[in-house]
């Protein structure tokens, strides 16, 4: 999210040194990766009905070697660590990454839709429909919007009690690991700053593609 934003304020820095091209490149492979994280798009009532992969590194419910725990490449971090998949779905919903994931896809499509001639020429992009990629970003951040929005329970406030804060925390640290079983992977923030931000530029991606 923060690259295409970066190029959605200050497009002229990428055009005047010649790296647009990379960074579509970039905001394409990236965004790709997060469609096929959304693993039942065509349900009927996403609020209810997503379901979300994502991965996990941390050292909770996953079983050593943890990528956490081992210093490797990128490259080859895979090939000596466990990194199983998790679920999330309305039980165990986990709300502040499929709005991360919303934000991301939503700014992309506004850089990708405006800028996609930079590409023309290059190798593996001589079939590349800018328009309906960008479509898609923009009906896959919907859905995560709905889904995040809808399920994402209580959030910690100054008043609320050490009890209800360790309760809180402890509900948002559970995902649904690939063999059926809830774990806890870590703490994550609270949502909505990050469900705010994706309906933000889900509505200014909505704006420009009607313009």
């Amino acid at each position: 999210m923060t690259l295409a934003w970066s190029a959605i304020e200050q497009p002229q820095g990428y055009l005047s040194s010649g790296q647009m091209d990379k960074l579509l490149e970039r905001l394409i492979h990236v965004n790709r990766y997060f469609l096929k994280c959304v693993l039942n798009a065509d349900c009927v009532d996403p609020t209810t009905q997503l379901e979300i992969a994502i991965g996990c590194g941390g050292r909770e419910g996953v079983t050593s070697p943890r990528v956490h725990d081992m210093w490797a490449a990128a490259e080859v971090a895979h090939l000596m660590t466990n990194r199983p998949a998790f679920r999330l779905t309305r039980d165990v919903p986990r709300d502040d990454i499929p709005g991360a994931i919303a934000a991301a896809m939503a700014a992309s499509s506004m850089v990708i839709r405006q800028h996609a001639s930079v590409l023309n020429g290059l190798k593996g992009y001589e079939n590349f429909d800018a328009d309906q990629f960008a479509d898609q970003l923009l009906n896959y951040s919907q859905m995560l919007v709905l889904f995040a929005h809808a399920n994402s329970g209580d959030v910690i406030t100054d008043d609320a009690t050490e009890d209800q804060k360790a309760a809180i925390q402890q509900k948002r640290r559970l995902a649904l690991r690939g063999d059926g079983e809830v774990v806890e992977i870590g703490y994550r923030a609270d949502p909505f700053d990050k469900v705010f931000t994706a309906a933000s530029f889900l509505q200014r991606a909505h704006i420009g593609r009607d313009l």
